[in-house]
């Protein structure tokens, strides 16, 4: 099972972000951070690059659970998507896979929450 989910699309970058930012307000979540990975790079290392944001995404319902049954699971909170543009000017956006995040956990409660954040969260890739 790979840690992530992805999908391509040929929308521009900012036309990708818009979507996946609809998208994941559609299926539940709330966008709580974003990381403009182009623009850190090339602000502290002088490095260019294509377009590169991580998102940060919680669903509050879902984080409750989780937080409830394992006080320290916020150091995997909240679930990251990245919207990154190719050479060819297409993107791709990926998921983090919440199942495999929560097997380093242990914690049998957060299985099926996991399962469902997984489904919101591949429903949310489908652009």
């Amino acid at each position: 099972m790979k840690y992530y989910n992805e999908v391509q699309t040929d929308k521009s970058f900012e036309e990708a972000l818009t979507a996946v930012r609809n998208s994941l307000q559609n299926a539940g979540f709330r966008v709580v951070s974003e990381i403009n990975m182009q623009q850190k790079l090339r602000d502290s290392l002088g490095h260019s690059m294509n377009g590169y944001m991580i998102l940060g995404a919680c669903s509050p319902k879902h984080a409750l659970t989780a937080i409830t049954h394992e006080p320290n699971i916020g150091v995997l909170l909240p679930c990251n998507i990245i919207v990154a543009e190719n050479n060819d000017g297409t993107c791709r956006v990926a998921a983090v896979n919440p199942l495999v995040a929560m097997q380093s956990v242990g914690n049998n409660q957060l299985e099926a929450m996991a399962t469902e954040v997984n489904s919101m969260l591949e429903n949310a890739l489908k652009l």
